[in-house]
């Protein structure tokens, strides 16, 4: 136990010391900023579905899965993010790298589990510039600056009710922050203006899930899932400050910070709304797996006073996934090649997120290795996927990247009385 932790740990700073920006998305300009859909290595190579759960790995979306684990389980994953980034203006790259989760999950009884860890919810990292000329020919520039980094802090119970059905439940502890900053100026003038907003963000949300598994035969079994979380209701603390700014020293002078209380502005409600999400598959325990996921969340009902932008709406939003996996043999004896695990999915999102008239959507396909280590139940989980976000009509900005993840579970036991001294 603690070898196993003692390394995690190792691990899990060497991540946070290694992570750098976690964005370069320009939609993270809007809102607040871009959700991130993190998953599990062994989930994300398979487009992202959760419905499957097994003895050895852990959970960070779906409780339920919880409820068939029985080892202890130290997962961790790392991400970097290569983006090629395209408009009608020209084109530009950039990478971002993170530490992408961190999950701890033991059975503390033979039919039930619990877990928690953290993953990152939203991430905000741009930086845009425009200009335009007025009738007199004077020139106004614009930079849109904009960091932020909101976190999801889960406590998850699975419980195993029956050999057909899992159910579990997780509290999802939200927090981090939002900061834009709008710098305005004039050929003419040594001074810009500026404006800065910074919220803080926290509140507790929660997630329901059931998982069920029909044996249509010997060798083939019927999956499925149904998973809930509630619409959030999480507090913002605001601020907003003013000034101007020495352009050629980028240097703040005059700073003003705005009296928030006469507008009830000091702090906000933020809802964050419902999502649902459905899935079914088939497969044999194991072996192998072909699934599909459906998931639905109304982004019409986002909510935010202080951060609202004119130049987006939000509607409803949803995402496909399709995926599975294909393990040659299961068996300790076989060759190391055979058990290794080979998983496959894609996704298509549509994000519920208009701008300029245009819907933003998202879609990629993953594929991943899953490579047992050696005289353990462990295992090191290597993933590629390649995607597109965005468009480039409406003066927009098309985004396509390649992704490559690593993921680590290791397994331990907890709780074991030894037998021999």
């Amino acid at each position: 136990m603690n070898k196993y932790l003692l390394l995690f740990c190792a691990l899990a700073w060497a991540g946070t010391s290694w992570s750098q920006q976690s964005t370069v998305s320009p939609y993270s300009f809007f809102g607040f900023g871009q959700q991130q859909r993190v998953s599990t290595a062994e989930n994300e190579a398979m487009g992202g579905i959760t419905l499957y759960g097994d003895s050895i790995h852990g959970a960070l979306n779906n409780p339920a899965s919880l409820g068939k684990l029985k080892l202890t389980v130290y997962s961790l994953g790392l991400s970097r993010t290569q983006s090629d980034l395209a408009s009608d203006l020209g084109s530009q790259s950039g990478s971002s790298s993170r530490l992408s989760y961190l999950g701890i999950a033991f059975p503390i009884t033979p039919k039930a589990s619990f877990g928690f860890g953290v993953v990152p919810y939203a991430a905000m990292d741009y930086n845009l510039f425009s200009e335009s000329e007025d009738s007199e020919g004077v020139t106004s520039k614009n930079l849109f600056q904009g960091t932020g980094d909101w976190s999801r802090m889960y406590f998850s119970g699975g419980w195993n009710l029956n050999k057909y059905l899992s159910v579990g439940a997780s509290m999802n502890a939200h927090f981090g922050y939002v900061e834009k900053q709008r710098i305005q100026s004039l050929d003419a003038l040594i001074l810009g203006t500026f404006e800065r907003k910074f919220s803080r963000i926290r509140g507790i949300g929660w997630t329901l899930a059931a998982n069920a598994e029909l044996p249509l035969s010997s060798s083939l079994t019927l999956f499925g899932t149904a998973q809930l979380q509630t619409e959030a209701s999480l507090t913002s603390e605001n601020t907003l400050e003013l000034g101007s700014i020495v352009m050629s020293s980028n240097q703040k002078v005059e700073v003003e910070e705005v009296d928030l209380s006469g507008s009830g502005m000091v702090e906000t409600d933020l809802v964050l709304p419902m999502v649902t999400r459905l899935g079914i598959g088939l497969g044999k325990d194991m072996s192998w797996l072909l699934s599909a996921e459906y998931e639905m969340q109304d982004m019409g009902a986002l909510q935010s006073e202080f951060l609202t932008q004119s130049q987006v709406q939000y509607t409803q939003a949803s995402t496909w996934r399709i995926g599975g996996y294909w393990v040659p043999s299961f068996d300790t004896f076989a060759k190391y090649r055979q058990r290794v695990t080979y998983r496959f999915g894609g996704y298509l999102t549509e994000t519920g997120m208009i701008v300029q008239n245009q819907p933003i959507e998202e879609s990629g396909i993953t594929f991943g290795v899953g490579l047992p280590l050696s005289g353990t139940f462990s295992n090191l989980n290597l993933n590629v996927g390649a995607g597109k976000r965005g468009t480039t009509q409406g003066g927009l900005i098309e985004e396509q990247f390649v992704k490559f993840s690593l993921g680590l579970s290791l397994n331990d036991r907890w709780f074991v009385k030894r037998k021999i001294n």
